[in-house]
């Protein structure tokens, strides 16, 4: 004889003399003292041999299920509308004859069958709308937390002579978090790390700059300067927009180790499939908790990996717009001679526009740079690449060397970005297990169906998932699903 059961729907007894029970039904639990297993509106397939039907089918749409209204605390419903749990429709089967008994839920064909990643007909998702659970500290932190879970389903059997079994399936469980703090990271960029780099710049251009002093620094030029009395005053400028090159940046999404930081949508996206490691939620041991120590831990380690590659791409952009930047250095400088039949004392004449990029590697094309000079009408040489060596000084100090800013970029990012977002979004997180906890493949021996006389044979139950809301000596809620 065998009976099985699937998230905890009570039944009235079956009659003595049945030898098998089945009870499919995706939604059950308790409410502080609502028994969720008591409402008649979302009642399971039943079946019963010999004693009633012993095949049935009772499918229930998203209205049927999202209609039920159950109050908790403080006028939060747990059902309707966008309150905690929405619910999508889902099938209810259960067969029971001399051969054994069968029970499923969730998306399940009419056999029973589970149906890998769900149907169309049946999602049987479910988003469970995890903000008005948090602790008020964080309502300027988190503007939504849910839990989306995709098709869920479960079955179990009791074949006669046998021993029970059970399976199921969660196509997909993720933390979907929107939270201010993540839509800051794109001002917290533009505030405090572009001036910082425009500084920078603004260092090395300009007739005082650093790459004018390094043109005058330039020992070729001695008797220039010393017929001059005074500096050359070139016009130096570097044509880059360090916000334009960074847009795209913080346009994307970033993280790959379960979580995923979207800065245009202010979002964070938790995998929980990929946090656990354990290479599919469908495989799991029998009652296993997913938000443990141990997953709360891979999810802060999954957000810190995901805020690094946004400082790797932040600085790679900046990188590649400072080496693709224009160069334009201009000098003009003459000396009339007293004798006005006599070459002017000194003519210069200096062009030079090229990439930042090809000074420092100092790969400048000829036809980029115009040299001349003359004094008392006598040539003197500026060799191109001793122009160029002189200008790569100053850039790869302060731009591109060890100590220059794309090397230092990426502690500011982590002063200026890193550590603020991280501060902000950590403790949602680190409470999360207070808040809810997910046990998977749920299997209870004895079930949720009675035991029969005369022989007193136990139930079977196996569920997709439990979820307890606000977990503790007295919840908040208990849901199978």
């Amino acid at each position: 004889m065998g009976a099985a059961a699937f998230a905890g729907a009570s039944v009235a007894t079956a009659e003595p003399t049945d030898q098998t029970e089945a009870l499919g039904t995706f939604l059950g639990g308790s409410v502080l003292s609502v028994d969720l297993d008591d409402i008649a509106e979302i009642r399971g397939a039943h079946a019963e041999h010999p004693s009633g039907d012993t095949l049935d089918t009772n499918p229930l749409s998203a209205d049927v299920l999202n209609a039920v209204i159950v109050e908790l605390q403080d006028d939060l419903l747990l059902f309707p509308g966008n309150d905690l749990i929405a619910l999508g429709a889902v099938n209810q089967y259960a067969a029971a004859d001399a051969e054994g008994a069968l029970a499923a839920s969730g998306a399940v064909s009419d056999q029973g069958a589970i149906s890998v990643g769900g149907s169309d007909e049946f999602p049987s998702n479910a988003t469970v709308s995890l903000t008005p659970l948090l602790d008020e500290t964080l309502a300027d932190v988190v503007s939504q937390l849910d839990l989306e879970l995709g098709a869920l389903a479960a079955s179990a059997a009791w074949p006669a002579g046998g021993e029970p079994t059970g399976d199921y399936l969660i196509a997909d469980a993720s933390l979907e978090l929107e939270s201010p703090a993540v839509g800051d990271i794109v001002t917290l960029v533009n505030d405090d790390v572009v001036p910082v780099i425009n500084t920078a710049v603004s260092s090395l251009v300009g007739s005082d700059g650093e790459l004018a002093d390094a043109l005058n620094a330039l020992g070729v030029l001695d008797p220039v300067l010393a017929l001059l009395g005074a500096d050359l005053e070139p016009t130096v400028a570097i044509d880059v927009d360090i916000p334009a090159a960074l847009a795209p940046v913080l346009a994307d999404s970033f993280g790959d180790e379960g979580v995923v930081i979207n800065l245009a949508e202010g979002t964070v996206s938790v995998d929980l499939e990929t946090i656990l490691g354990e290479g599919s939620l469908n495989d799991l041991p029998p009652n296993t908790e997913l938000l443990t120590d141990e997953a709360l831990a891979a999810i802060a380690a999954g957000l810190a990996a995901a805020l690094d590659d946004l400082t790797t791409e932040l600085v790679d952009a900046v990188e590649t717009a400072l080496l693709a930047a224009t160069l334009t250095l201009t000098v003009d400088a003459s000396v009339a001679n007293p004798v006005p039949v006599l070459p002017a004392l000194l003519d210069l004449s200096i062009d030079l526009e090229t990439t930042l990029g090809e000074i420092v590697a100092g790969t400048v094309p000829a036809d980029d740079a115009t040299i001349a000079i003359s004094l008392s009408g006598i040539p003197l040489e500026l060799p191109l690449g001793t122009l160029v060596d002189g200008l790569a000084g100053p850039l790869n100090s302060v731009l591109f060397g060890e100590t220059g800013l794309v090397s230092t970029l990426a502690g500011t990012v982590n002063t200026e970005v890193l550590t603020p977002t991280l501060t902000a979004l950590s403790p949602v997180f680190d409470g999360l297990n207070d808040v809810v906890s997910i046990v998977v493949n749920v299997q209870e021996r004895p079930g949720d169906l009675p035991a029969h006389d005369p022989t007193g044979t136990e139930s079977f139950t196996q569920r997709a998932l439990t979820l307890t809301l606000l977990p503790g000596e007295t919840p908040l809620a208990q849901v199978n699903l």
